[in-house]
């Protein structure tokens, strides 16, 4: 449930962004899930946020956006501690 949720509001995924959804399982138990579907060709693994270590993984769909924005010159950044698409509870 969680790996498709993950990928698809972010399209790149790795420990720093998973530690921000507070319901998400273990990075480690997570891991595993996305390793497999790395080896199935679903889904990219690779370093694809240079400000972040670790393994990331990433939708097709996300790198092809990494790779316009890279080729156009702008920057783009990680978000930031609040989402966007999400508003805060009132």
């Amino acid at each position: 449930m969680w790996r498709p949720q993950l990928l698809a509001r972010w399209g790149v995924v790795f420990r720093d962004v998973a530690a921000r959804e507070s319901l998400a399982p273990a990075w480690r138990d997570l891991l595993v899930v996305l390793r497999r579907m790395e080896s199935r060709g679903e889904i990219r693994g690779g370093r694809f946020v240079g400000s972040f270590i670790g393994e990331q993984f990433a939708r097709p769909e996300a790198l092809d956006l990494l790779r316009a924005i890279r080729r156009s010159g702008e920057t783009a950044e990680a978000p930031s501690g609040t989402d966007a698409a999400r508003p805060p509870d009132r």
